[in-house]
């Protein structure tokens, strides 16, 4: 990479702690190349480096970065047939290195416009948090199986406003990153109530609530849902391989309550 380039393990570190809510979930591209272009677009886009990136470094920030798998014959397999059209390729020093071009954007750009068209939108602006409150509180508390909730930044108003509300039968997974303390002590104290679950698990960065055969994802955390800016709660269909993906995170982590 080039002169305002950082470390791999720098720009690992970037995925895991930015906030990219900005940006498309990258979990929900159908091909093998457009989540590599997607990284490659966060890179140029959000991190501000206009680089070449090592097949190497791209696996890597795929599998501890966001959370896919991914090897370097993967990366140059997938990007293939984008080479080109979408992407620079070339050859520094013995390996290949890639640069996503301005079509590439305009293709990612564009496809989640699609996907847009197909989901039921929900806008709520700045200042509507009483809004997104009694939207979501009245989401989970028609749950009759389970809710997961999927989220990177919660704090402990999570419980009161919404923990609570849900059925006391009902099963509840939160699956986060990090969280506070405060968060996690006020948890520690709901399995006396509740049937609860809390999971701590670095690849966390988006944010999904499923309540038992539906889906919605939300535009910000629970916590800043328009609070300074406008957020959307999008409701998906065909949910089922997102489950899948998040509760294999859900597994795979680290069980804090």
């Amino acid at each position: 990479m080039t002169k305002n380039s950082i470390t791999e393990e720098g720009i690992i570190e970037k995925f895991q702690k930015t906030d990219l809510s900005s940006f498309p979930d990258v979990h929900g591209y159908a091909t093998k190349a457009e989540p590599i272009m997607w990284v490659l677009w966060v890179i140029k886009k959000q991190f501000k480096i206009d680089a070449y990136v090592p097949a190497g470094m791209l696996a890597n920030i795929m599998v501890d970065g966001i959370g896919k798998s991914a090897d370097i014959q993967s990366i140059k397999n997938g990007l293939a047939h984008a080479i080109g059209t979408k992407i620079h390729r070339k050859n520094d020093q013995g390996q290949a290195v890639y640069k996503i071009m301005q079509e590439g954007i305009k293709h990612l750009e564009e496809l989640e416009k699609k996907i847009n068209k197909t989901r039921k939108e929900i806008l709520y602006k700045s200042g509507q948090q009483y809004d997104v409150y009694k939207g979501l509180r009245k989401i989970v508390s028609n749950a009759k199986k389970e809710v997961f909730i999927v989220d990177a930044y919660p704090d402990a108003s999570l419980f009161d406003l919404y923990i609570d509300s849900i059925p006391d039968k009902v099963i509840i997974k939160i699956l986060t990153k990090n969280p506070p303390k405060s968060f996690v002590s006020v948890g520690k104290l709901l399995p006396q109530q509740k049937n609860i679950t809390i999971v701590d698990n670095k690849n966390v960065h988006d944010r999904y609530i499923f309540v038992d055969n539906e889906c919605w994802m939300l535009g910000a955390s629970i916590k800043d849902a328009a609070k300074k800016k406008p957020t959307t709660f999008v409701k998906l269909e065909g949910v089922k391989e997102q489950y899948k993906l998040w509760n294999s995170y859900f597994k795979s982590g680290t069980k804090i309550v």
